[in-house]
């Protein structure tokens, strides 16, 4: 389904071959796994595939890529688009609308779809994962781990026999990246051919048919899904990889729960204190926090999982949201959002 034939690549204006020498095969209904540490060439193998490279991204090509026994070098990327659709590390940076169901409709619209059939996928497919409530919402208020499940669907939505995904677990928690797994099972029963760019491995172990280990720009090594399973922690870090298991750590939140941060340790001219953060969206109290008391000259983690308010919380405390209400003083001193 996908070959590629003695392939070398270099970026315009580089001295160096990101891609050395590739030759591999990819059969149709097979989940891909390429990995390596940053800079191997792993990205570039999928930009080959969904025809980023050579249309949009220049360079001396050699060899050759082919999909279904096409050459991408002489296939439009409109009719590579019909055969790839592709999920990216960073969601917003593939949205062209503001409220989910306009994203969901771009693609298939632009392929003059019958608009009929568009609206019986779209309603299918939220169903399908569980997303109805999702479609009016605006993108830019969902977290990390909503977008990507949304560009996972603007897959569907114009359906590929291959979908290429890069790195898109590295913006996600654990729970999001378990829901991602989850999408990808659903199109490894559909039939689908996936190729997955990563550096996270732990939530592809038993989906993965065949790892590629990449190194400065070539094929290190070729491992079966089952092989790379059993490769040990320390020779995968030998390797600049990360673990293939899950290692799960417990997360206490407390935001918006502390009423004892020890301020008296600390003299008033060296706090930063909130009185009060409230934060609503129509009739949702995203945020209510009280009686938090922060050390200055101190380095302080905001942690939890995806949605529950760090970004949000963030932009309150900076000022950055008008319809938020807060009291923040510094050194005792109140301040307005114009000096957050």
């Amino acid at each position: 389904m996908i070959k590629f034939t003695n392939l070398n690549f270099k970026y315009m204006n580089s001295d160096k071959k990101c891609l050395e020498n590739i030759s591999l095969e990819i059969k149709k209904n097979e989940c891909i796994l390429f990995t390596g540490v940053s800079g191997c060439g792993k990205t570039s193998i999928l930009r080959l595939i969904n025809g980023l490279i050579p249309n949009f991204y220049f360079g001396e090509l050699t060899g050759q890529v082919c999909i279904d026994d096409e050459n991408i070098t002489n296939m439009d990327i409109r009719d590579i688009s019909r055969k790839v659709n592709s999920v990216f590390q960073n969601p917003k940076s593939q949205f062209f609308n503001a409220i989910v169901e306009d994203e969901l409709v771009f693609k298939p619209e632009n392929y003059n779809m019958n608009p009929k059939d568009i609206v019986k996928n779209i309603k299918d497919i939220l169903e399908k994962y569980k997303l109805k409530d999702f479609q009016k919402r605006n993108l830019f208020t969902l977290s990390g781990g909503e977008k990507q499940r949304i560009c996972c669907l603007t897959s569907e939505t114009f359906p590929t026999e291959i979908i290429v995904l890069d790195e898109p677990s590295s913006n996600l928690d654990v729970d999001s990246i378990e829901k991602l797994r989850e999408i990808i099972t659903k199109w490894k029963k559909e039939g689908k051919t996936i190729i997955i760019a990563e550096h996270r491995l732990w939530y592809l172990m038993g989906l993965a048919d065949r790892v590629y280990y990449m190194k400065e720009g070539k094929i290190e090594r070729t491992f079966s899904g089952n092989e790379f399973e059993d490769i040990p922690y320390k020779a995968l870090k030998e390797m600049g990889l990360r673990s293939n298991q899950n290692r799960k750590l417990k997360f206490y939140s407390r935001i918006g729960n502390i009423t004892d941060n020890k301020a008296n340790k600390y003299k008033n001219n060296n706090l930063i204190q909130i009185d009060y953060l409230k934060f609503r969206v129509k009739e949702k109290e995203l945020l209510d926090i009280k009686n938090i008391f922060l050390p200055m000259n101190s380095i302080i983690g905001i942690v939890g999982l995806n949605g529950v308010g760090k970004s949000t919380f963030m932009n309150c405390f900076c000022g950055l949201e008008k319809k938020s209400k807060e009291v923040i003083k510094v050194a005792g001193i109140k301040m307005d959002k114009k000096q957050g």
